[in-house]
């Protein structure tokens, strides 16, 4: 358990450090009630979506982003490329929910599999209290 562990760090880490090459705002292991959100980036200065990374357990990723869809623009989850013959079957599942797919390589770069719909009307009071406390711009 402890080396999946260090391991999705790896991976939140490396997926941070390419969103921030990108020119996005990134945050991780964001509190959201009593759980926290892996991967938290804002795109045109607006649009703030959250990852929830996995290394194999999608099943679970996919609860929290579902979970996560309703108070943020866009709930994706990400994992591992290698990964990517096993989720062919389950993609409906994430479009049914609206969920993205990422899938990440070894360094960190992603590949958007399967878009999320965008939410339109997100938790404010939960976005008001994120751009509070973490400054956002």
């Amino acid at each position: 358990m402890k080396r999946q562990s260090q391991t999705e760090n790896q991976l939140e880490i490396k997926l941070g450090k390419k969103l921030r090459q990108k020119g996005l705002q990134v945050f991780t292991q964001v509190r959201l009630c009593s759980k926290r959100v892996d991967l938290v980036y804002i795109e045109k200065r607006k649009s703030v979506n959250s990852v929830e990374l996995k290394l194999t357990n999608w099943k679970e990723a996919v609860r929290q982003a579902y979970l996560n869809k309703y108070n943020f623009h866009k709930s994706y989850v990400a994992i591992y490329a290698n990964n990517s013959r096993r989720l062919k079957p389950h993609f409906h599942i994430f479009r049914k929910l609206g969920i993205g797919l990422l899938f990440i390589d070894r360094e960190g770069n992603s590949t958007e599999v399967i878009g999320a719909k965008y939410n339109y009307s997100p938790n404010s009071i939960f976005l008001n209290d994120f751009r509070n406390k973490y400054k956002t711009k």
